[in-house]
């Protein structure tokens, strides 16, 4: 299968603040074109992202817009597209076209992180650095675009090998437009008046306790609060599940872990916010995690 792999780095927990991509294109089971380019997202950088890929803003000071190096990524968008982790890829994609008023592109896409946990169900993590060096596919610089593209277009070869992955494709169009809808639902109430948006989360405490950022043991209870935006509340409870953990909806004294998402802007989802933090702040033991670090420790 030709293809093309692509990762997407952001400066912060928006999924438009894209600041690098790495892409190449594979055709006849070969690499015949690669980009790699920074991007200046135009927003501040957050402290949580930097420590993951190393981008900061002084390194984009000079680099272009999204909108100006668009064309030079669309070549890439074509026929079949993979990441590692595709909803998140393929959010920020959705997010900065929109951002910028650029058509979707029509390709379809997989997902290599969703193919290994079906193809390879035996391993007990799917990320991308284990799987790499599962396979023995060789050292690169997880977190490096481009090196990431490179590497998921590996595991996505090997796979392919393995399972038929043509009904795992989706529409890239389709998500485009289901993200645009929802985001319209988000920031409009039904009297017309403009609404917070809730698809931003901002990585930082939001009430009187502080968050966790050591690493996180799955074969934990969790519970989750708050507004995840694009990735739906139910899409965190999978991605729990996925990782061994256990998921509950009640905060007791056996409650591990709880991933805070935004600020709910519903007076009755906001109450539900605030009980399920005061309650794990009574309890004591309860370990507070981020969205963006939850997310970082699962890839």
């Amino acid at each position: 299968m030709n293809f093309s792999a692509i990762d997407f780095e952001t400066a912060n927990a928006n999924r438009a603040s894209i600041c690098a991509v790495g892409a190449v294109r594979v055709e006849g089971g070969k690499i015949v074109d690669e980009i790699h380019r920074l991007i200046n997202p135009c927003c501040v950088f957050s402290p949580l992202n930097i420590a993951v890929h190393g981008i900061n803003p002084f390194d984009v000071r000079f680099s272009p817009r999204f909108d100006q190096l668009f064309g030079e990524i669309k070549p890439f968008l074509e026929g079949v597209v993979v990441a590692h982790n595709a909803p998140f890829d393929m959010s920020c994609l959705c997010a900065a076209l929109e951002k910028y008023d650029i058509a979707p592109p029509d390709f379809d896409y997989l997902c290599t992180l969703s193919i290994s946990r079906k193809a390879a169900r035996e391993l007990p993590c799917h990320r991308l650095d284990f799987l790499a060096k599962h396979y023995r596919l060789g050292a690169f610089n997880h977190h490096n675009a481009l090196d990431d593209a490179k590497m998921c277009a590996k595991i996505f070869s090997l796979f392919c090998e393995k399972t038929d992955v043509e009904n795992m494709k989706k529409p890239f169009r389709k998500k485009a437009a289901d993200m645009r809808e929802r985001r319209s639902e988000t920031f409009f109430s039904p009297r017309g008046k403009t609404a917070r948006p809730t698809t931003i989360h901002a990585g930082e405490p939001q009430n009187e306790f502080e968050f966790d950022y050591s690493p996180v043991n799955f074969r934990k209870n969790f519970a989750i609060a708050g507004d995840f935006g694009d990735l739906d509340a139910r899409y965190i409870k999978s991605l729990i599940c996925r990782q061994g953990g256990n998921f509950v909806s009640v905060i007791d004294q056996n409650t591990d872990y709880l991933v805070v998402g935004n600020k709910p802007f519903q007076p009755r989802e906001l109450s539900a916010f605030t009980d399920k933090i005061s309650s794990a702040l009574a309890f004591g033991k309860t370990r507070f995690l981020s969205l963006p670090h939850f997310l970082k420790e699962i890839m």
